[in-house]
Parts: C-alpha cells; structure tokens; sequence
C-alpha cells in the first residue's frame, strides 16, 4: 500500500522510505520528514527485496532506519552512535588534531558539513556545543534516527543539534565552523568500504563546492574556520594561521575575526 505515490526529487536524491506494514514510525522520524516533504512512504515487506529499487531505498524494520539495495551481498548501511562513540574514547579523542584546532571550549561549534557525524561527536565528547548540518536528505535521516537511538551518557544531547540543509545558503553567523569536503571522496569512515563506494553513489549528486564562493561566505559570516584536508591537500582559498597534521589529514585553521 502507497500512502503517498508522488515521489520526489530533494537536491537530485530520489527518495525511497520503506516500512513493514505492521511498523509505525516513530515521532522522530515523522517530524524529520516533514522538513523533506511529499516523500514517498510505502508499506511493504521488506523481506521481499523486489520492492526496493536497484538505487536503494531507506527501511524503517520496525526497530531502526537502514538503507539497503536489492544485492543481498551487500550489508545495509545505519548509523551507530552509541559504538562509535566508544571507539572514539578508545582511540584517545582527547588527542584529536580536531580538538587542538578548534581549541578551548567554544559557545557554538558549526559542523557544515556533517557527514557521519563522527567529527562532530568527536567535538562533542570535547565539551563544544555542536550545530550539525546535513544537506542530503537520506544521510539526515539517517543522522535523525541514529540521534534518538543513541543511549551513552558520554554525549549530551542537550548540546547537539542536527540540521537539515546547507549553512552556506542561510545568513548564519558562526564563531567556529568546521569544513570537511573530503566525506564523499575518502570513504574513510566507520562504514565498510564496499558499501561507503555505493553510497556515494547516491550522494555525489551533490557534486563539489566551488571554495572560491565558500571563501566569500566564511569572510563574512565566519571568525574561525577549521578546515579538514588530505596531508598534502592544497590549502583552502584563505590564509592560514596555524596547521595541525596527522598521519594522513591535517586541520588548517583559519582566523578570520
């Protein structure tokens, strides 16, 4: 059964939510979705793979939000909070070039470019108020479902807020914002590579951003920006005061204000 035939097209990302016709949505979910809007919900079993598009499609199974392709070979991609954060405490976040560059605890951290999210829990664990802002529509409701799964104390949630579109197109003004354009060229990430490959398929219809106009925006809406680079990536179009560097990614920071 359709409840909505009309699907629809956000940021050239054709969406496909799927549920067992026995599930329910949660709350959560349903005010998430209502950001996107006419996205097509169907209800079916999601047992039978033929309902989901050779493109993917997102399933709510009743218990979390997952996108899945027909392939059964290929594991479904969901976001866990919870075991990411205790890797990042078993890693040593508390050493993070991140952290370093961001430096002492800032009223409001702008992560612009939030991906999975795992820079800005990374941030969080810090002690920073976070703003994350997602502007592709599945990875958001992937991000959603993951917020309100996520049960470690570790993160509070009170300073962590998640936000669907793109900060370069709003008037906002940000003490701290961190860019990260290497999400969808890396894949270095806590999913597993084959299926982050496919993923990106679907996101990188988003295609790359023009730094020259981001500079524009960060001028006049930004006092310190934190870039995250490849170790010898070129540097991003404005001056840098100080550089903090990995094995393999190092954080330009940018004071601007």
């Amino acid at each position: 059964m359709i409840f909505n035939t009309s699907s629809t097209i956000i940021q050239s990302v054709n969406i496909n939510l799927f549920c067992h016709s026995s599930s329910i949505l949660p709350l959560y979910l349903t005010e998430a979705l209502k950001q996107l809007s006419d996205i097509a919900i169907c209800e079916v079993d999601v047992s039978d793979l033929a309902h989901i598009p050779q493109s993917g499609g997102l399933v709510w199974d009743g218990q979390k939000l997952v996108f899945i392709w027909p392939e059964k070979a290929v594991r479904p991609i969901y976001f866990d909070f919870d075991e990411w954060v205790k890797v990042l405490q078993r890693t040593g976040y508390k050493n993070s070039h991140l952290l370093r560059a961001v430096g002492k605890k800032a009223e409001l951290v702008i992560d612009s470019t939030t991906g999975t999210a795992r820079d800005s829990l990374t941030l969080l664990l810090g002690g920073h108020c976070v703003q994350s802002w997602e502007r592709d529509p599945i990875v958001y409701l992937l991000l959603i479902d993951a917020f309100y799964q996520m049960i470690n104390e570790s993160i509070n949630k009170d300073l962590w807020e998640i936000k669907f579109g793109d900060v370069f197109k709003t008037n906002t003004q940000a003490a701290v914002l961190y860019y990260d354009p290497m999400f969808d060229r890396t894949g270095k990430t806590a999913l597993a590579r084959k299926e982050m490959m496919l993923f990106h398929q679907i996101l990188k219809s988003n295609g790359e951003e023009n730094e020259s106009q981001l500079a524009d925006w960060m001028r006049t809406h930004v006092k310190r920006l934190i870039v995250k680079r490849p170790l010898k990536g070129e540097v991003f179009p404005l001056s840098v005061t100080a550089q903090f560097k990995g094995k393999s990614v190092r954080f330009d920071l940018h004071q601007l204000g």
